[in-house]
């Protein structure tokens, strides 16, 4: 047996996903994987027999690595239909969550225009990047709308 390794090192060496990896040692498809205190301590994780792992993946390796490792610059997102946003782009909304989604529309790139009640208006890529922030209420403007919007200023006085 050679030195075991962690799940994380093993989807490197092997270009597995960790999910997968993680479903083969729960299902006991590798009869060696073992959760351990890894060696900085923290929780225990998985440990793999790195020999064990190469047998079992044999020439079924492209079955449990095609397309499992997204470029580490850009997130896999699943295309959405015409006019619909991505998950990615459903995730950022669902982060907003604490001022009102006032308008949105789609842009023929696939990007999603965005206005808030805030006054923040920024646009949301495909990958759930985000990019050109403007701002409707700025500096003493902001202030203004701020104490406005909390009664304690009323601006027709």
């Amino acid at each position: 047996m050679a030195d075991p390794l962690t799940a994380v090192q093993a989807t490197a060496r092997f270009n597995i996903s960790y999910s997968r990896l993680l479903d083969l040692c729960r299902a006991g498809a590798l009869p060696s994987a073992h959760k351990a205190q890894g060696m900085h301590g923290g929780q225990p994780c998985w440990h793999i027999d790195p020999d064990e792992l190469k047998r079992f993946l044999g020439s079924r390796a492209s079955a449990y690595n095609a397309g499992s490792v997204p470029e580490p610059w850009s997130p896999r997102y699943r295309p959405a239909p015409p006019g619909e946003p991505t998950e990615l782009q459903y995730a950022v909304l669902a982060g907003e969550s604490w001022h009102d989604l006032l308008d949105m529309q789609m842009r023929d790139d696939g990007s999603l225009w965005t206005k808030w009640s805030d006054g923040e208006r920024f646009i949301i890529r495909p990958d759930g990047e985000l990019e050109k922030f403007t701002y409707v209420w700025v500096g003493a403007r902001y202030r203004d709308h701020e104490r406005t919007l909390n009664g304690a200023h009323d601006p027709a006085a």
